[in-house]
């Protein structure tokens, strides 16, 4: 009865935290029952918010149908963080085709920053995500982080709440055909780096078919487009 009341009576997003939360106390509560496996306070808020990705908090001129056909096949995808102690982790990707031309770029912050893997690992995780949602598929994805690369590769047991995300990004990785990650020099990963920090000054947002007026100038000298 209370919770229906509590459904009832509240603001959406707010129930939708909520849930979020009891969704990850209960996904901490079967890492340790069945795996012995356990998980920080951090790590259970930062699965409750990578799951409270809002669609609804878009760019205003940007929707969130499926991309075209066309251009949801052979995606490069570049994905990067920011990591601002107090405030919180920043992640954002764009993704472009093999002639340079843009798909589609997103954004989104979680409540805490993490450990510099971690993070990038967790960026990874929620770029699959949300490439499965908006239809992206045949994949590379390009990061800075070698670390994922290299643990991607070896799909051994997962030990650390690292390993753990690399697994889940390895199965969810599945359902995108030809998925693979791919080591790229920071310096070539100027756009998401952009993006992830940007996300601290935005809500988050999904970008599609055209590229954001607050992106096209970089986007432009990174693509040399005239």
């Amino acid at each position: 009865m209370w919770l229906a009341w509590f459904v009832s009576n509240s603001h959406n997003e707010c129930v939708r935290m909520i849930l979020n939360l009891f969704h990850a106390l209960w996904f901490r509560r079967n890492k340790w029952v069945f795996k012995q496996r356990h998980m920080e306070i951090d790590h259970i808020l930062c699965k409750a918010a990578s799951m409270g990705f809002n669609e609804d908090k878009m760019h205003p001129n940007q929707s969130c149908s499926p991309v075209s056909r066309s251009n949801s096949t052979g995606a490069k995808v570049f994905v990067d963080v920011s990591l601002k102690e107090g405030v919180g982790t920043g992640v954002g990707f764009i993704a472009v085709d093999s002639e340079g031309v843009f798909i589609a770029a997103a954004i989104h912050t979680f409540p805490e920053a993490l450990d510099a893997r971690t993070a990038e690992a967790l960026a990874v995780l929620w770029c699959i995500e949300t490439l499965m949602e908006i239809g992206i598929s045949h994949v590379t994805i390009h990061t800075d982080c070698l670390q994922v690369v290299q643990c991607w590769k070896k799909k051994r047991r997962c030990h650390t709440y690292f390993e753990e995300i690399i697994h889940d990004s390895i199965d969810k990785g599945k359902e995108l055909h030809d998925l693979k990650p791919v080591h790229v020099r920071r310096n070539l990963n100027k756009i998401a780096d952009f993006l992830a920090n940007f996300a601290f000054d935005s809500t988050s947002m999904i970008c599609l078919d055209e590229v954001p007026s607050f992106l096209k100038q970089l986007f432009n000298v990174v693509f040399n487009v005239m």
